[in-house]
């Protein structure tokens, strides 16, 4: 696959820092939904996904540990050269998660009834976090989503 190479400024959404990828590029990768991509910031080696964002926009969100390897911010330009990244991605059952899913079987039972692409997209977010506060934060939130998911499962079978 092709290197694709463009320039792009940093934005930010909330807390969360972006670019925008050019239509072209996205288009060339022939997929739709997330994509996989590995790539350069500024001669930074990374691995992300294009998250669709509505009308065939594309947008890369870029962490800390890449902004701070880049040396870059919200606001400058950067270079950027993206290929597919055609690597197989397994996502672990982070620690922390997996001691709660074992103390609240409720919340057990629920996330193994949850579609894998919501499974996928819970342990993607938890994959991406680095510090042992906020995987913690994250996972007492997961927990609470699971519980109310899991009674409103339970209540709708009784209908």
């Amino acid at each position: 696959m092709e290197l694709k190479r463009f320039e792009a400024k940093i934005y930010v959404n909330g807390i969360n820092p972006y670019i925008d990828i050019p239509k072209v590029v996205s288009d060339s990768f022939g997929k739709r939904g997330p994509i996989p991509v590995k790539g350069l910031l500024n001669e930074a080696e990374f691995k992300g996904t294009l998250v669709p964002k509505g009308r065939e926009r594309y947008l890369l969100y870029l962490n800390n540990e890449l902004r701070k390897k880049a040396k870059v911010g919200v606001g400058d330009l950067v270079s950027v050269h993206l290929e597919l990244d055609t690597s197989e991605r397994v996502l672990r059952l982070v620690p922390e998660l997996k001691k709660a899913l074992e103390k609240e079987r409720k919340a057990r039972v629920a996330f193994d009834n949850l579609s894998a692409s919501k499974q996928r997209e819970i342990l993607a977010y938890l994959n991406y976090l680095k510090s042992s506060e906020a995987i913690k934060r994250n996972v007492e939130k997961v927990i609470k989503f699971l519980m109310r998911h899991e009674r409103l499962e339970r209540k709708g079978k009784r209908s």
